[in-house]
């Protein structure tokens, strides 16, 4: 799923912008960003494995205890995924082939600070689009859904790329329980405005990322601190869903990274793709993953 120039180096910045045409169709696309971190190991998880049983043995159980890991019946890296139980709703969205997810994805560069992070996502953003991206500020997640769903429903202007921030992920301290709201607020907000869609469907599509994952292990507040790699959700029928994508690092300790999930894919080349895939006036054929129909 790399895109790459002539000379194989992954475009990432603003070489891209000059090749986009932000208006050759209708198609909308809405990045939900989950700020804070989103624990990528605690939604879309290799539940079993030896070494996250190891090093997260009270947040396991608590999913063992509670509503049992939903299995996607999908085996990634010779790992067999499950999903978080409070996103279930996107289990249909998975099954039907309209939705993927994209694990081990992350920033392949230092930072050091939350706002770093975010400021290298934002900037990304910025060289790509340019001015065709819209951020929706002092809005929640649901209100900036709505926001944008009045206006494709309705035909009003709206910007190529529109940004929503969806804050609270930084969960230092009693992830299962608070993870399992947010999530659960995530997923029914996506999964309720994919389905408001009907037709516009076609025209739009989704992409939810995070600035960064969380360490492996677990912490003594029951919580995970900062780490790497994270996962990526994209939803879209132009996609070839159904499917988890990436390359698995594997959770032995000698393949973490500063204790935390190895960060294999760029997110950047990510939102990268996708936009060039939908808006690029070049024949582009895609290779790799396919994560394009």
């Amino acid at each position: 799923m790399f895109l790459t120039s002539s000379a194989g180096a992954v475009l990432i910045g603003s070489k891209i912008s000059d090749q986009l045409n932000f208006y050759k169709n209708r198609h909308k696309i809405i990045i939900i960003n989950a700020d804070g971190g989103l624990d990528g190991l605690h939604l879309v998880s290799p539940v079993n494995n030896y070494f996250l049983k190891k090093y997260r043995p009270n947040i396991i159980r608590s999913l063992r205890d509670d509503l049992k890991m939903i299995d996607l019946d999908y085996s990634f890296g010779r790992e067999d995924f499950f999903l978080n139980p409070g996103a279930s709703c996107l289990l249909r969205l998975f099954k039907e082939n309209t939705l993927s997810f994209v694990h081990a994805t992350g920033l392949k560069e230092e930072y050091s600070r939350h706002s770093d992070a975010r400021s290298i996502y934002n900037d990304h953003l910025y060289n790509l689009a340019k001015d065709k991206i819209h951020f929706i500020k002092n809005k929640n997640l649901g209100q900036g859904l709505d926001i944008i769903y009045e206006k494709i429903n309705n035909n009003y202007p709206l910007q190529p790329v529109t940004l929503v921030n969806h804050p609270g992920w930084d969960h230092h301290n009693n992830l299962p329980s608070e993870y399992k709201i947010k999530i659960n607020e995530l997923s029914t907000r996506v999964y309720s405005f994919w389905e408001s869609l009907k037709k516009n469907q076609e025209n739009v599509s989704i992409i939810v990322t995070t600035e960064f994952g969380r360490s492996v292990r677990e912490n003594y507040s029951l919580g995970c601190d900062h780490g790497a790699a994270s996962v990526m959700m994209i939803l879209s029928r132009k996609i070839n869903g159904g499917q988890i994508y990436g390359n698995w690092p594997g959770l032995e300790e000698s393949q973490l990274s500063d204790g935390g999930l190895k960060v294999t894919l760029d997110s950047r080349q990510v939102l990268s793709e996708i936009m060039y895939m939908v808006y690029s006036e070049n024949n582009f054929t895609n290779r790799g993953i396919k994560l394009f129909i």
